[in-house]
């Protein structure tokens, strides 16, 4: 397959048709309901096998693919549910932005032709592991976590206080950084909160993550990163709240709270965590323009 306008080389899917599919969200009234019914209705006429799990309890339970019928906060929640059977996520666009989705509901029929057939294309996105050393209120060090994110970390205040984060790159001490907090984001996170906060958009054929301040103070007495940081993924991340126990910091994957306070968190890039599927075609540029920037003829 030559490159598309991607950059990258999607891997066209070669096992042949699926037999089980399943499917996740969907839940809420209105437009949601009716795809997910649509949808169930039409992989089973194809003669798929669609069962509705909530979590991946069972591997024998494993699908050929994961359909989520939602916004990008469904496919996240999918992610973390699901990737153990490290299987394909194809998502349908029931949401607001959808930017990581598939297909739009207006493009449902001619999605299911092709997930009948197991005509889709996949990328490889990489995750951040995240190692979270989780604190109580009054800045006593709770049980560590291991988690991962698709899109970014937060680490951002709790309460009206700044933050005083100490910040390490490949062990390199780059701060004290005082302000609202930073976020650590892969390239598929880089146009969400990372770009509302300053940062670039980084393609997703470039193995790089970023770090980007959430409002950091300027003054002759604290030091800062000041623009936003990409980074390679050899490039080992340590964030430690310095004082939990009068300012608190959170932490947030993928949108969902990990730790209302926490001590400290290691972030490292872990190459190719989750198979996203798209149809034929799919064109990282042409998404951007049509989701963030508006099509030309919108834009006229």
């Amino acid at each position: 397959m030559e490159r598309d306008q991607r950059g990258s080389i999607p891997e066209q899917h070669r096992p042949g048709p699926p037999r089980r599919v399943a499917l996740f969200g969907g839940w809420s009234q209105g437009p949601r309901v009716e795809a997910r019914q649509r949808l169930t209705e039409a992989l089973v006429a194809g003669g798929l096998e669609v069962v509705t799990p909530q979590r991946a309890a069972d591997l024998a339970e494993r699908p050929d693919l994961v359909v989520t019928v939602g916004g990008d906060g469904t496919l996240l929640d999918a992610v973390r549910r699901f990737r153990v059977w490290d299987v394909p996520f194809f998502s349908v666009n029931a949401g607001h932005l959808g930017f990581l989705s598939a297909v739009a509901l207006d493009g449902l029929e001619e999605a299911v032709e092709h997930l009948r057939a197991g005509a889709w294309v996949e990328v490889k996105a990489p995750l951040l592991q995240v190692a979270a050393q989780p604190a109580s209120p009054a800045g006593e060090e709770l049980e560590a976590q291991e988690i991962f994110c698709l899109n970014d970390l937060v680490a951002d205040r709790a309460s009206p206080r700044t933050l005083t984060l100490s910040v390490k790159v490949a062990d390199l001490e780059m701060a004290p950084v005082v302000g609202d907090g930073l976020v650590v984001a892969t390239p598929l996170g880089s146009t969400a909160y990372a770009r509302a906060a300053g940062g670039p958009m980084i393609h997703p054929s470039l193995a790089a993550f970023q770090l980007v301040g959430l409002n950091l103070h300027h003054s002759i007495h604290t030091r800062y990163v000041d623009t936003p940081l990409v980074l390679p993924p050899s490039h080992d991340l340590e964030i430690v709240n310095l004082r939990p126990h009068d300012r608190p910091a959170r932490l947030t994957a993928d949108g969902m709270v990990i730790a209302e306070n926490f001590l400290r968190c290691t972030v490292r890039w872990l190459d190719g965590g989750v198979r996203l599927a798209y149809l034929p075609g799919f064109s990282y540029l042409k998404r951007v323009e049509a989701v963030l920037w508006g099509t030309a003829q919108a834009r006229e």
